[in-house]
């Protein structure tokens, strides 16, 4: 007798469940969430690669725009340098220092290490630290973590290395 009551209540909870479906929708009812996060990370990127002066840039990221201009604008695309090493700090940092004992940060950069592997120059005790380099910059679309010690994620045209040789 206690059965012939359940078998109404199981069918009525199993047709609600299933009346909302569509006829011939093939969709899962488990929903994919990996794009959402995508999704979010991607928004998080701000695009200053158009015009650094744009409203949209938030202030810290223009100010540090406007700042590396002033540092690199007058460094030749082609000079000679030490590898000074990599580190992390408050962001990474891949360092070189010229004959004059200026020093050049790569580490936002989209670099390209010529012939040389990225992990070799990247290890706690790189085997180029001391090298001298000719090294081969420009600007190209980067994305850094950036600015004030914030941990955000932005886009821009920052120093990237494009060529590295070895000096003899």
């Amino acid at each position: 007798m206690k059965y012939k009551l359940l078998i109404p209540v199981v069918l009525g909870l199993f047709l609600s469940l299933t009346s909302n479906c569509k006829p011939g929708n093939k969709e899962p009812l488990t929903q994919d969430t990996t794009k959402t996060t995508q999704d979010f990370t991607i928004t998080q990127k701000q695009d200053t690669t158009a015009n650094q002066n744009n409203e949209k840039v938030d202030p810290p990221l223009k100010g540090y725009l406007k700042y590396m201009h002033e540092q690199w604008d007058k460094v030749p695309s082609s000079f000679e340098a030490k590898y000074m090493g990599f580190d992390i700090g408050d962001y990474p940092h891949i360092m070189f220092r010229d004959k004059k004992g200026n020093e050049y940060d790569f580490g936002d950069g989209e670099n390209s290490f010529g012939s040389f592997k990225e992990e070799d120059f990247l290890a706690d005790k790189s085997k180029y630290e001391g090298k001298m380099f000719k090294l081969t910059w420009e600007w190209k679309t980067s994305s850094f973590y950036c600015c004030d010690g914030e941990m955000d994620i932005h886009t821009g045209k920052v120093p990237s290395i494009v060529d590295l040789g070895l000096v003899k």
